[in-house]
């Protein structure tokens, strides 16, 4: 990644001139800078990456840009915030089967195009390692049709395998509940129960009820209380409250 990088006081010094409109070309930049013409040659393709509307003027024999209110964007951070950016993407290639892995990883390196060589946070970044645990692959077209169903809380048709019947069945779920209270430990003694139509129920053991009744309220119609009593009857005094409010 390091040999792509632009030295942050060349790309403004390039960002001027052409807001200038003095129509510099490689060879004027280049000496200019005291840089090589190829160097210059990079910087420039490598701005159009990141979004710069550079184009060549061949009457002016040089570049110009083709939006006078375009700017160059800065991000000011600490050398702190600088390494954090190459610890995201050491944790990052851990999950390079994940949907999403390579869109992320690319907007990291634009990110880090943007930090000055002097800081050298990638050699920095090398003490730092992260082992994670086997993961199952996931096709990124059905990922992202489960993605638009959650968004917009629409029901999905699938088949659904149960190991212990060896036998599959298609069923309709709603996917955006179940799956994220199974894969979390809210308490220590939770105990999870898998319904035939991929519900979930959750039970556990806790001192007071404040702060479940606040934490299942904001699943709204997804979660339903099922016991304690006077645990239904507050969320439904909370509901109560919310229509009237509303109503008003």
């Amino acid at each position: 990644m390091r040999k792509y990088r632009i030295s942050m006081s060349r790309m403004y010094f390039i960002d001027q001139k052409l807001r200038n409109r003095t129509y510099p070309n490689c060879t004027t930049l280049a000496k200019e800078y005291q840089v090589s013409v190829k160097t210059i040659q990079r910087d420039i393709e490598c701005m159009r990456n990141m979004g710069a509307p550079i184009e060549f003027d061949r009457r002016q024999n040089g570049y110009y840009y083709t939006d006078p209110t375009y700017y160059l964007p800065a991000i000011p951070l600490t050398e702190r915030e600088a390494l954090l950016f190459v610890i995201n993407e050491r944790i990052l290639s851990q999950y390079q089967q994940a949907p999403y892995y390579a869109d992320l990883k690319k907007a990291i390196e634009k990110i880090l195009q943007f930090f000055p060589d002097e800081l050298d946070i990638e050699h920095k970044g090398d003490f730092i390692s992260f082992h994670s645990q086997p993961q199952t692959p996931m096709q990124k077209q059905k990922f992202d049709l489960l993605q638009q169903a959650i968004y917009e809380e629409r029901q999905i048709n699938i088949k659904y395998y149960a190991q212990h019947r060896n036998e599959v069945t298609d069923r309709t779920v709603d996917p955006y509940q179940a799956r994220w209270i199974r894969e979390r430990q809210w308490h220590h003694s939770q105990k999870l129960t898998q319904l035939e139509d991929g519900g979930l129920i959750l039970e556990m053991d806790v001192q007071g009820l404040d702060e479940v009744k606040r934490w299942v309220m904001q699943y709204g119609g997804e979660v339903e209380v099922v016991e304690p009593e006077f645990l239904k009857c507050d969320v439904i005094n909370e509901i109560d409250k919310m229509n009237k409010m509303y109503k008003a």
